[in-house]
């Protein structure tokens, strides 16, 4: 069987058992293989917009004598996908904005599958700010330190949040504030040291229309870190 890194390992352990899979942006289709092959998953679609990393995917697939299992399909973002083939579908390794942008083409389609299992490498809060507004509810929230990284992992439905987002839950997680999560809590006082670190050079400089905007930024963003930080006291 594949070993999965922690990221992977932990969105895996995010799908309800019993679910078809779809995996968009497969890469080397390590995902789908390990949740067939563990029987978490009865099937699986792997999808990827490159011919390069669906050849990978398939030779692994092939390889591990997952064929009937998994079947492979090149498409932009979900643009090829049917929401009948699929429960639960995994959107990860990708930055916010890109994410977003698949998001947004195929909103109708991700409202009729059962949950949604997202983990984007930036911008994470415009995602949970994208995800609130059209309707869906950020009901389970993972965070991992994995080869000198943070990643975090949500878990989504459809459905409205009964309480407003404050700006340090659409930064930092509504989910890992409540929990205290350790992996946040380190990741806070990184950021909060290396915002400080940028805030003391600036000091230094002139201050031009960028420099000002930049140091304005710095101190809201010190300032939801401050918040964030208080939920571990």
């Amino acid at each position: 069987m594949v070993e999965l890194s922690k990221r992977l390992s932990c969105i895996a352990s995010m799908i309800t058992p019993g679910n078809v899979l779809c995996d968009v942006g497969t890469d080397h289709g390590y995902l789908p293989i390990a949740a067939v092959l563990s029987k978490r998953c009865p099937r699986a679609l792997a999808m990827d917009v490159a011919q390069g990393p669906l050849e990978k995917a398939k030779n692994n697939i092939k390889k591990e004598q997952c064929e009937g299992l998994i079947e492979t399909r090149r498409s932009n973002g979900l643009m090829e996908f049917h929401p009948s083939e699929a429960d639960t579908v995994v959107i990860a390794g990708m930055g916010g904005m890109l994410m977003l942008e698949i998001l947004q083409a195929s909103l109708e389609k991700l409202h009729q599958v059962k949950e949604l299992i997202l983990s984007p490498q930036l911008d994470m809060d415009q995602v949970r700010r994208f995800l609130i507004r059209h309707d869906f509810i950020i009901d389970g929230e993972a965070m991992i330190w994995e080869d000198e990284k943070y990643y975090m992992i949500f878990h989504v439905i459809s459905g409205k949040e009964a309480c407003p987002y404050t700006e340090e839950e659409y930064w930092y997680g509504r989910h890992l504030l409540a929990a205290k999560d350790q992996v946040l809590y380190a990741y806070l006082l990184r950021e909060k040291e290396l915002l400080t670190h940028v805030q003391e050079n600036l000091a230094h400089q002139e201050n031009t229309p960028a420099i000002t905007l930049r140091k304005e930024e710095i101190i809201v963003q010190l300032e939801y870190i401050a918040k964030a930080l208080r939920y571990f006291q």
